[in-house]
């Protein structure tokens, strides 16, 4: 994840380095395993090796809709090539069946957890954090 510094106090961030690095473990683990392994170990295999890559520092910086879309995409078309499908409703089904947690759902954990460990610290970046959120 990159921050790039638009102005003094906004901050835009740039998921292609993740998602490239996601797609790239994603397509080792398929490449390997094929279609001769089941759905359900390709997905495991999946969420303990490629979703974290993804996830990685995901809390630090404010997403917004367009950001959790595109991470939401690279996670669908994943489910696209293992099922070969193409609908989004049915990778939604997919994902709840095998219980792959959505990118929001992950991303207000994660930025809750963050939150609550940074103004625990109580040091003068604190309040920093608070002015440029």
């Amino acid at each position: 994840m990159y921050l790039t510094a638009n102005n003094v106090h906004a901050y835009s961030c740039s998921f292609s380095h993740d998602k490239r690095s996601f797609y790239r473990s994603f397509d080792a683990i398929f490449g390997t395993v094929g279609r001769t392994a089941p759905e359900k170990v390709i997905i495991e295999l999946m969420k303990k090796k490629c979703l974290p890559i993804l996830y990685y520092a995901l809390e630090v910086c404010p997403l917004n809709k367009a950001h959790i879309g595109c991470l939401y995409f690279a996670v669908g078309s994943c489910f696209s090539k293992i099922f070969c499908v193409k609908s989004r409703e049915t990778i939604a089904v997919f994902a709840v069946y095998l219980t792959v947690k959505s990118v929001q759902h992950v991303y207000e954990k994660r930025r809750h957890s963050f939150i609550q460990k940074y103004f625990a610290c109580r040091n003068g970046l604190s309040t920093v954090y608070i002015n440029i959120c």
